[in-house]
Formats: structure tokens, sequence, C-alpha cells
């Protein structure tokens, strides 16, 4: 009897143990405690403490909803340790909702998910980022990359080291029979791209998988090759995982298959289980068997609380970096990827780079500069002779452009026509007094107005363009969606992108302000610095703009016809081409809540009158650009959150 005791008490130590060791939250978890289960296991031959403490993914009564359309409905699932688990559905039915909540990139509108004992998005819970290993049913990788260059990129975000990395490219190519991993993305056949984006999943050994339709498109040979390494390590590493596809009957190879129709979870059971109990041979004869149900039962939830579902048993990686080490970590992968997408489109950076300074060189050329090479014609037809003159109606004139030159002219020709006729000319003095400008010079030109005005306003524009285009391609091609579920935050992507942005930017302003100051001669009375820096902030705040347009759509035409509708009135409208001056009362004061208009005063106050920081119209400048990027970096912090 001792014995038996002794037995039992071992039995039990053993099992905790595995189960307090098993869903650790660093690269490499610990396997050898993992419990397996058998294709006959089923939920229901478990007693109420396995069912839940043996859950490495837990959902209560999830509900999901966008606007008025529920896509989940009081969903409950729960995903055994060291398993498969076959999530079947026909398309739309919610499965790729419910996998981007339990990754933590959407959120449940009711109810409750945990993840190795922890909420996705709870801090240290590792969701997103490395505990889970996604493959998504499209590639979703950038294309213009190799696969050495994406494994690094992810890799990097995922705090990997260099040579851990390339060690690991080295044996997932032999697995998947990859040859070149210098091969780019795009030359690859749809197979190859399929086990390129395994490769990603599968890179830093997670702890849970998670597969949305990775048969889609493959071969037979291929999917039998998926399936057996996602059984070998399943089977020898304890990984968990869940996996969603249309190929039913080959989910006879997972632990556990979960049914779902119109947002509900219809059942849960081993293959054998539901071949069983619905006295079927085939598992399509079962999904079909549930999809054409009248009444769509549900999964009814267990007793497990927040409180009852303990996190303790779940122990973390306390050597983990922290978070700001890893946020720098992310923010330089996200730098390099975006840095050597520029690079590959050189033809598009040179566009960038030299637009600007196009622009500015056809307005001045253009836009400004006085007529030159004008006849003045004098007609005066009551003038006969000098005996015969009418002091009253001497001459008519055309007034040209410049009015101040020609009233000058017409002075002196009246004198001198008035002395040879032997006429007093006293008192023809014209009633205007030109005297020395307190600004500029007597010939001064419309250029001078227009060329900072200009400058500033392209500079805005080409940024909003450039950083708003960048977001929603990457949006499109995927690369984004993983790499936000990898842990990437939306601030963390802003700022990747800003850097060579900036980059980009600074060269720009740095071109424009050479044609404008060399080659047109404009007038830098101020501090050329000071304008330089805010151009630049004025640059960033078009960047802003332009992410903001980006979260708010997800194509092209969409945003930029925001963005348009967005530019446009501030260049008519700001005073950027002609001043606001001319502009009816109230639209003066409307313009002076555009993000150009004070920024564009400021400047050309820099420029043209000498002014610095001092005064209130040059750093009211700054302040208002400043104002302007806080609201569309807010404005896109909460469009993106509605949108998750």
């Amino acid at each position: 009897m001792v014995r038996r005791r002794k037995l039992k008490s071992i039995i039990c130590f053993a099992y905790l143990s595995g189960q307090f060791f098993f869903c650790k939250k660093s690269i490499m978890p610990n396997f050898a405690s993992t419990r397996v289960f058998s294709e006959n296991d089923s939920l229901s031959g478990l007693n109420e403490n396995d069912k839940y403490h043996d859950s490495t993914i837990l959902v209560q009564n999830g509900q999901k909803s966008f606007g008025k359309t529920h896509v989940l409905l009081n969903l409950s699932m729960k995903v055994r340790k060291g398993t498969i688990y076959g999530l079947i559905g026909s398309s739309g039915c919610g499965k790729t909702t419910l996998l981007s909540c339990i990754v933590g990139l959407r959120k449940l509108t009711k109810g409750k998910i945990y993840v190795c004992g922890k909420k996705p998005g709870e801090k240290g819970s590792g969701l997103p980022g490395r505990l889970v290993g996604y493959m998504p049913q499209e590639v979703a990788l950038n294309g213009e990359f190799t696969i050495r260059e994406v494994c690094h990129y992810f890799g990097r975000i995922y705090g990997m080291e260099k040579n851990f990395i390339d060690d690991r490219i080295e044996k997932l190519l032999k697995l998947l029979d990859l040859k070149n991993s210098n091969q780019y993305i795009n030359t690859l056949s749809g197979g190859q791209q399929r086990r390129a984006s395994f490769i990603v999943a599968l890179l830093h050994e997670p702890s849970i998988l998670i597969l949305d339709e990775p048969t889609v498109g493959v071969d037979p040979v291929l999917r039998a090759s998926i399936w057996q390494h996602l059984r070998d390590i399943v089977d020898t590493y304890g990984t968990t995982a869940i996996i969603t596809t249309h190929y039913i009957e080959e989910m006879r190879q997972a632990n556990t298959i979960g049914i779902m129709r119109n947002g509900v979870m219809m059942t849960e059971e081993s293959p054998a289980r539901l071949l069983e109990i619905n006295n079927a041979n085939m598992l399509e004869d079962v999904v079909l068997k549930y999809c054409l149900k009248d009444e769509v039962p549900q999964i009814e939830c267990g007793p497990e609380t927040a409180e009852t579902f303990n996190p303790a048993m779940y122990k973390q990686d306390e050597n983990t970096k922290s978070s700001q080490t890893r946020s720098i970590h992310r923010i330089g992968a996200l730098t390099i990827k975006n840095l050597i997408v520029l690079m590959r489109n050189i033809g598009f950076l040179l566009f960038t780079f030299g637009s600007p300074a196009l622009i500015v060189s056809i307005f001045c050329f253009a836009i400004g500069s006085s007529p030159k090479d004008l006849g003045m014609g004098v007609i005066n037809n009551e003038l006969v002779d000098c005996k015969n003159f009418n002091r009253n109606n001497i001459l008519h004139q055309y007034w040209p452009f410049n009015k101040k030159i020609y009233l000058r002219c017409l002075q002196s020709f009246t004198i001198n026509l008035l002395s040879k006729c032997g006429v007093k000319a006293t008192g023809l003095d014209t009633p205007v007094f030109f005297e020395d400008p307190i600004y500029g010079s007597e010939d001064s030109e419309f250029t001078y107005f227009v060329a900072p005005g200009v400058t500033t306003g392209f500079l805005f524009f080409m940024s909003a363009l450039t950083c708003g285009l960048a977001y929603i391609i990457e949006k499109k091609d995927g690369m984004l969606h993983r790499s936000l579920i990898a842990g990437v935050t939306t601030m963390e992507i802003m700022v990747s992108h800003f850097i060579p942005q900036f980059a980009v930017v600074i060269g720009q302003a740095v071109l424009a302000f050479v044609i404008m100051f060399v080659v047109f001669e404009i007038p830098q009375t101020g501090s050329p610095v000071l304008a330089f820096f805010l151009v630049l902030l004025s640059s960033v705040c078009g960047m802003a703009m332009g992410f903001m347009a980006s979260t708010l759509f997800d194509e092209e035409k969409s945003a930029m016809l925001m963005a348009i509708a967005l530019i446009f009135p501030n260049f008519l409208l700001a005073g950027l081409i002609w001043p606001i001056e001319s502009l009816p009362g109230t639209m003066q004061k409307i313009s002076l809540f555009l993000p150009g208009t004070l920024a564009c005063e400021s400047i050309r106050a820099i420029l043209l009158r000498g002014w610095g920081f001092s005064y209130f119209t040059v750093w009211v400048g700054f302040v208002s650009t400043s104002g302007w990027i806080s609201v569309y970096v807010i404005a896109t912090y909460i469009i993106y959150n509605i949108r998750k």
C-alpha cells in the first residue's frame, strides 16, 4: 500500500511539473514535460480539471462585432497543450477573425481569451509577440526580399542573434527542400513561396503555431510534407498548433476538430469521436451534417474564470530583455526593411529626391518674375504744338505691371515735355513719394514671395504621398499583418518609416534651398538654418498626414483622393502661392487653421525680413506645425484602434 502511494505521488509530481514548465515564453520552450494526446482522445473523456488546466488556448463566450455585423457569437473554444487543433468552417464563418483575436491583433467585443494563462495584449503575455508563429493564407511576404532577408527581418523583430538566425535558416531550408536562401520571393513558384512562408512561422521555434489554410494551392506531395513536419514537432517537442483548411479529410491527422458555422463553435471532438457519434466514414459527411442543421448548437463555456484559470501554472521567461530594448530591436528591423525597399526602387527614390527642386525651378522660371521688354505707349491727341497746350488734358497712358517704375517714367516725361514747351513744371510732381523699403529692396520680385511657399508646400505634399503609399503597399502585401502579430506596434511602424523618409526629406530640402538661393538668388536676410528646420518640421507634418490617410483606407486610390482633398485647399488658401490678404475676411480667418499658413508666413519672415525666433510670427509657425503633427498622430492612433 505504501509503495502504491509513493508511486501515485511520483506520478502526480511529474504531471504537475509538466504543467508548470510547459508554456514558457522563451524562444525555446521546455517540451520535455508535454502531455501528448492520441487521435482517439476527446474533450468529453476528460474531467473538469483536465479540460481547463490542460488548455493552452481558452476562449470563453467570445463575441466580435464590426458595427452592426456580428462575426463571432458566444463562441467558446479549448485548445490543449501539445496537440493539433483543426478549425473547420466555410469562408466568412469567422475563422480568421477568431485567430486574429487569439494572437492579440484584434480584441473581442465581449468574452475572454486566455493564452498560456494570460490575456492577449496583456503585459508579459507574449501576444502579439514571439510566443506565436503565424502563417497566413496568403504568402504575406515582400516579393522584393530574398528568403534570407525576410528571415533576418523577423529574426531581428524577435531579438534573435544573427548566428542563430542563419543556423535556423539552413535547417529549415533543408527540411522544406528549398535550395537557395538568396532567391527573391517573387521569383519562387507558388509552392516554394508557401514553404518560405512556413519557414518564417517556424523560425523562432514558437510554443504555439497558428496556420491559416497553409495547404491552399499546394500540391499533394508538399501538403503531406507540411502535415508530416507539423505532426513531428507536435509529437516530439509538444508544440501546440491550430490549423484551418478547406481540405476536410486531411484533418484526420488533428487531435481535435472544431467546426464553426456563422460565428458559432458547433462542436469540438477528436476525428474518431466525430465519425463515431455521427455514424459516418468520412469527415466531409460529418461537416455537411452539421452545416445542414436547422438549429445551431453551441459549445457551452466551462466554469473557468479569470480567478480559477491560474496564470502561475505557466512559467514566464524571467531573462527576456526589457520592453525598451525589444522595441529598439523592432524599430531597427523595420527601418532596415524600409531602407532595403527604398534602395530596390531606385527610380522612384530619384524621382522623390529631385522632384521638389524641379518644381521650385519651374515656379521660379514661370511665375513671379517682372515682365521684360514691354513697350510703353503715350498718346497725346490734344497736343498740336506748344502754343495750343492744354494742361488739363496732356496725355493718356496704359499702366503696365509695375506701376511704381512707370509712374516715375511718366513724371519724368511730363517734366521734360513742359520744359521744352517753355512751361514751368511747378506743381506737376506726382503726389506719391517712394521711400526706401523697410524690408527688401525696391526691385523685389514676386518670385521672392512664391519660392518659400512653393518649397514648403511641395515638400509637405511629397512627404504625405511617399509615407502614405509605403504604408498602404506594406498593408496590401501582408508583411505588415505578420509584423503586427510578431509584436510590432503602430508607433514603431511610424518611427521606422519616419527615419528613412526624413533622410530623403533632408536631401530634398537641401537641393531645393540650393536652387532658391544659389541659382535664382532668392534673398536670405535672416537665418536660412532656422528656415530649413521649419521646412523639415512641415515635411514631418506631411508624413503624419500621410499615415493618417493610409490608416483610414486600405487602397492607394482612396488614400490619394483624401490626401489631394486635404492638400489642395492648403495650397490655395494658406498663402503658399498668393497672399492671404487677397481673400475675403472670413476666408482669411479660416486659412489660419490650415497646416501651411502660419509655417509659410514664418519662413517668409525669416528669409525676407530677417526676423528671429523672438518674433511672434516666427515661433508661432513652429508651434502651429507641431500642433498639427500631434493632431495627425492622435487621429492615426484613434483610427487604428477603431478599425481594430
